[in-house]
């Protein structure tokens, strides 16, 4: 009981704590950007601070690292607020039905909106941003590691698990999935605004979803990473 009363105040907490750490997050982006690129010499200063030209030859590395920073932040405030990191961060080890449902609902969803794009004759220009990437990437590999796994890993973290855990304590788990995935779109705005409305969104909002009806982080995060490798793998 009083763990239940500690939690309803923790929203406040949590919000500090999840902006900071997207606070850091990104800037240790900026300080991977930097220095690879520096390192290299493959960009001037100028050239560095001009973001939208230099980020796609090192993101591999920008994603991989600020992802572990990242998840390693939300761990540790998580034992700050909560003092249990499960709380925040409920692995489960559902049914491997209820993780195929979940998939059949998000593959589902894509198909269907594939079929309503083309019928209504929408430009969705969705892999510019991913060809890009796959254009000015150096390692393949580490390509797939840090957006289709570690980076979905820690995107799941922050918003179906800390900010997630602080704000169903305080405005229900309904209302909690529309706001983290309003606030899972804000920092994706290299896509069209088609993509985030049409395909980002409603993604956010089957993950906040399935994060609420299964009570764990381990579907979402399972068909975060799908979704993201397979976009790659679409896109080679």
């Amino acid at each position: 009981m009083v763990t239940d009363q500690k939690n309803d105040y923790d929203w406040i907490k949590t919000l500090i704590a999840s902006f900071a750490i997207f606070v850091f997050f990104s800037i240790t982006q900026f300080i991977v950007l930097v220095v690879a690129s520096y390192s290299t010499k493959k960009s001037s200063w100028k050239e560095i601070l001009n973001l939208e030209n230099t980020q796609f030859h090192f993101i591999e590395y920008i994603s991989v690292i600020s992802s572990l920073v990242g998840i390693l932040l939300i761990l540790a405030f998580s034992k700050i607020i909560y003092k249990d990191s499960k709380i925040v961060l409920p692995i489960n080890f559902p049914h491997l039905t209820v993780i195929l449902k979940w998939l059949f609902i998000l593959i589902g969803f894509s198909l269907f909106i594939n079929f309503c794009v083309d019928k209504l004759g929408v430009d969705m220009n969705e892999n510019a941003f991913v060809n890009n990437v796959l254009l000015y990437s150096s390692s393949i590999p580490l390509l797939f590691y840090g957006i289709g796994i570690s980076q979905p890993i820690f995107e799941e973290f922050l918003f179906r698990g800390l900010l997630f855990k602080g704000l169903e304590n305080k405005i229900g788990g309904i209302n909690t999935v529309l706001v983290t995935s309003l606030l899972f779109v804000l920092p994706h705005i290299q896509y069209d605004f088609s993509i985030l409305s049409l395909i980002l969104l409603p993604n956010a909002l089957i993950l906040g979803f399935c994060r609420l009806k299964t009570k764990g982080l381990t579907v979402p995060i399972i068909l975060h990473c799908i979704n993201n490798t397979v976009t790659l793998l679409i896109a080679i």
